[in-house]
């Protein structure tokens, strides 16, 4: 009877604790790459170029990968189904995409959680330094709490990792520059017409 009460006084106490721990958690590294932001922009910007770096498809070379919605930028999306623990299932989508400086994507793990990844990029030293990073919100689930308290030494490394052979891909092979959507533009050739009537 003694060990289920001390039991209990100890779930008790974790259970209290857990309320002062943080209620989000946020894993960031990054990496300078020997290219300008528009191109390592575009390259990011399309989903279907993320299995060249990422750091988890060599772990389930069967893993299967499905792409849907535009070719790059917002709604571009990537859902991915496999068998092995350490790679999972889920589907991620672009939910914002800044030109040359800032994406952001949504992530949902097949009901293991959710939550967002960003691609900061800026320069640096005639470099372009590209921050990757994640966030998760854990709202009042302790458990989850306690589990964001060793995010950063469940996918740190894989973050090096990826933006390693980011570099790598980058730096080795011409990126060709994709299409980005720009604001439209007002074709003021009938104005300048007018104008050159009127001078004359």
């Amino acid at each position: 009877m003694m060990f289920f009460k001390k039991l209990l006084l100890i779930v008790a106490a974790l259970l209290v604790a857990g309320i002062f721990l943080p209620s989000s958690s946020h894993v960031e590294r990054s990496v300078e790459i020997n290219a300008d932001k528009v191109t390592i922009f575009n390259y990011l910007n399309r989903l279907k170029n993320f299995n060249e770096w990422s750091p988890w498809v060599q772990r389930d070379l069967f893993a299967n990968y499905e792409f849907s919605g535009p070719e790059q930028g917002v709604g571009s999306t990537m859902r991915w189904s496999s068998e092995k623990d350490d790679v999972g299932s889920g589907i991620m989508r672009i939910v914002s995409s800044e030109a040359f400086s800032h994406i952001e994507l949504a992530l949902n793990f097949d009901g293991q959680g959710s939550g967002s990844s960003s691609f900061f990029l800026s320069d640096k030293d005639n470099m372009t330094e590209v921050v990757w990073s994640f966030d998760a919100d854990h709202g009042w689930n302790i458990v989850e709490r306690y589990f964001g308290l060793m995010l950063d030494g469940f996918i740190g490394k894989d973050y090096e990792e990826g933006l390693s052979h980011l570099k790598q891909v980058i730096e080795s092979k011409p990126v060709p520059p994709a299409e980005v959507e720009q604001e439209p533009q007002v074709d003021d050739t009938d104005e300048e017409e007018e104008s050159a009537v009127n001078q004359g």
